[in-house]
Order: structure tokens, then C-alpha cells, then sequence
């Protein structure tokens, strides 16, 4: 994968985050893992599970930050009747940044 990723580029769900990762792919990895952990919540699987976590990071594009990401997974889950406290929502999104930090950072 070249290196000029930018932050609305979907990676695939099981690639290596490629060898010089930006700061917009690791957000993009970042909200995927947040899609996965969310779609899980609602009870999502397989393809139903990926499009979902799909949305999630596409939904980054609407403003700067990550508010809109936030926004949209908890109407999600609130639609859905299983609300999360804000608390750990917030939890949650920076642990998926750590982790998708620590996946691109990861070298053979």
C-alpha cells in the first residue's frame, strides 16, 4: 500500500497498516476498530458487521475531529436501544486509537 493515505481511505479489516502509516490512516484503522466494536454491540455479523464499521469510518468525513464519528455511533446504538454512556464511548474511541497506533507501529 503506498504511504498517502489519508484518513477517509477505508482499510481492509484484516491488512497490515502499511510500512510509514499517516496520522489519517491510523484514524482511518482507529474508527474502523470503533465500527467493529460498535457492530458488535448491535449485534452485527460478518458482511453486515464490515459495512457497518465501513460507515463509521466514511462517517469522518462530515467535520475535523472526531465528534462526527462519535455522533454517529452513539445515535446508532440509542437507535437501537442499547445505549452507551458517554464516559465509554469516549473510553472506547481512544483505546481504538492505541490499538490502531500500535498495529501500524507493529514491525516483522
Amino acid at each position: 500500500m503506498p504511504a498517502s493515505h489519508h484518513k477517509h481511505t477505508v482499510p481492509e479489516l484484516d491488512a497490515p497498516c502499511p510500512f510509514d502509516a499517516t496520522d489519517g490512516y491510523v484514524t482511518a484503522r482507529r474508527n474502523l476498530l470503533l465500527g467493529l466494536w460498535a457492530g458488535r454491540r448491535l449485534s452485527l455479523t460478518g458482511t453486515d458487521l464490515e459495512t457497518y464499521a465501513r460507515s463509521v469510518v466514511k462517517a469522518d468525513r462530515d467535520e475535523p475531529g472526531h465528534e462526527d464519528v462519535l455522533r454517529k455511533v452513539r445515535a446508532d446504538l440509542e437507535r437501537a436501544g442499547c445505549p452507551v454512556p458517554e464516559a465509554e464511548l469516549t473510553s472506547r474511541l481512544v483505546a481504538c486509537h492505541a490499538e490502531a497506533s500500535r498495529q501500524c507501529a507493529a514491525t516483522d
